[in-house]
Order: C-alpha cells, then sequence, then structure tokens
C-alpha cells in the first residue's frame, strides 16, 4: 500500500521494481499482495495504455491506520484503550517528550 500511496497508479512490476532496494520479492510474490489488497477492497485494477493494469489505492493511508488500529485493539488488548496505552507505555521506548504530548493529548480529550 505504502507504494500505490506514494507513486500513485503503478503497475506490478513499478511496485516491485520500487521494493526492490529494500525488500526485494518476486513478481509473482507482488501479483498476490496486489490480489489481496484488492479482495480487501483497498486498491482497484485500471486499465493502461499498454497491456499491464495499473493498480490504484482507494481508501486512504488514515484510514487503514484507523482500521488496523482498531483491530490490533480488539484482537490483542480486549478492546480495551487502557490495555494498549498501558502496554505502549511499559513496552515502548518513548521519551520524556512523547509521554508529554501524549499527557496533552489526553488531557484535551477531557
Amino acid at each position: 500500500m505504502g507504494v500505490l500511496w506514494e507513486r500513485g497508479d503503478s503497475t506490478a512490476k513499478e511496485v516491485r521494481e520500487y521494493l526492490e532496494e529494500t525488500k526485494p520479492m518476486a513478481h509473482t510474490t507482488v501479483l498476490t499482495i496486489l490480489s489481496r489488497l484488492q479482495e480487501k477492497g483497498y486498491i482497484k485494477q485500471i486499465p493502461s495504455l499498454g497491456r499491464s493494469l495499473l493498480f490504484r489505492p482507494i481508501v486512504s493511508k488514515e484510514k487503514v491506520a484507523r482500521t488496523s488500529v482498531l483491530e490490533l485493539l480488539a484482537r490483542f488488548f480486549g478492546g480495551s484503550p487502557e490495555k494498549l496505552v498501558a502496554h505502549l507505555v511499559e513496552e515502548a521506548d518513548i521519551t520524556t517528550k512523547e509521554l508529554d504530548t501524549i499527557r496533552r493529548k489526553l488531557d484535551e480529550t477531557k
């Protein structure tokens, strides 16, 4: 998804080439991933001038992030935001500055 959000409409070959430096994978693997993203409704195929299909993101990064966090919350923390935040505070390397920002956000929601 990150490649499509960053590049916009892309062929499977373009996605694979973009990922080549950081995460090399076979063309068939890229096609499988794109197919699964399409099944989930995150991307769609659009016609192009050549034989290759273009893939376009149809869900924003923000919506995917929101959905992913809610799924994480439900799956691992029993739907409890309190447990999620406690886990982050205990397990993550959070700086004092980041904790202050979190406190301000919490105070703003009161």
